[in-house]
């Protein structure tokens, strides 16, 4: 049931480019949520043109998975989500939301309006261009912000290999810690594993996936998304805390 005046929170995955699993990543992680809080209500939004989350939410029901009673799912255009964000707001605790790969107009719409901003990398591909244009918005929605943000960074489509996924990662954070009192990095990486395009195929969330005890790299795929989600858990306490403070 909706209800209003639930002063949700509103959640994106972000770069300025496509092909980094940025859709993969608000996907599963509102999925985690949605399962792990039946509580809470959670609406995924697609505001992006090519509609991947759309298509992704279609598989489900096409391949007869049960949707959970606690998420909805809607399609906004990128330009009118500074309209439809406010009014989510009033109506679902989580509102998770895929937008387009770009840093123009409707991007600045996200970093004005989202409480939580997750910057998705890939350590294949230079920090270097895409930090910089992040903080360029970021510094153009705090002018018209009414309220505090909170910035965030993970590394996706890491190699599964442990000692080099951690030299990948070392590499890129070289750029990333310049901006170390704006962003912060998370403690978690997610690996690139044949279940994540599994999952695409067939609709499912990591979260959801069912898999043997002797499936080693399904079950740290699941490690990975349930560490996103206590981050994710963590942060908005966070949120809510400050928010009770400044009331």
């Amino acid at each position: 049931m909706i209800t209003e005046n639930k002063n949700g929170i509103a959640i994106t995955v972000t770069h300025t480019k496509g092909g980094v699993s940025k859709t993969d990543s608000i996907f599963n992680l509102a999925y985690a949520a949605a399962i792990n809080e039946p509580n809470k209500s959670v609406l995924i939004v697609n505001a992006d043109n090519q509609k991947t989350l759309e298509h992704r939410y279609n598989r489900r029901k096409k391949n007869g998975l049960k949707d959970l009673d606690n998420v909805t799912f809607d399609n906004c255009t990128s330009a009118a989500l500074k309209h439809t964000i406010p009014r989510y707001k009033e109506l679902y605790d989580y509102i998770f939301i895929d937008v387009a790969a770009n840093s123009d107009d409707s991007a600045l719409t996200i970093f004005t309006f989202c409480d939580l901003i997750y910057l998705v990398l890939n350590p294949s591909k230079s920090c270097t261009e895409v930090v910089p244009a992040i903080i360029e918005i970021m510094k153009r929605s705090i002018k018209v912000r009414s309220s505090a943000c909170v910035y965030k960074s993970f590394y996706n489509r890491v190699s599964p290999i442990p000692h080099v996924a951690a030299a990948q990662v070392a590499e890129s954070n070289t750029e990333i810690a310049k901006y170390a009192s704006i962003i912060t990095p998370c403690d978690f990486t997610i690996a690139t594993r044949s279940i994540y395009e599994q999952c695409s195929i067939t609709g499912e969330s990591i979260t959801e996936r069912k898999v043997l005890k002797s499936d080693a790299s399904g079950n740290k795929a699941k490690a990975e998304i349930a560490a996103f989600y206590a981050d994710f858990k963590n942060t908005v306490e966070l949120i809510e805390f400050s928010g009770d403070l400044n009331e």
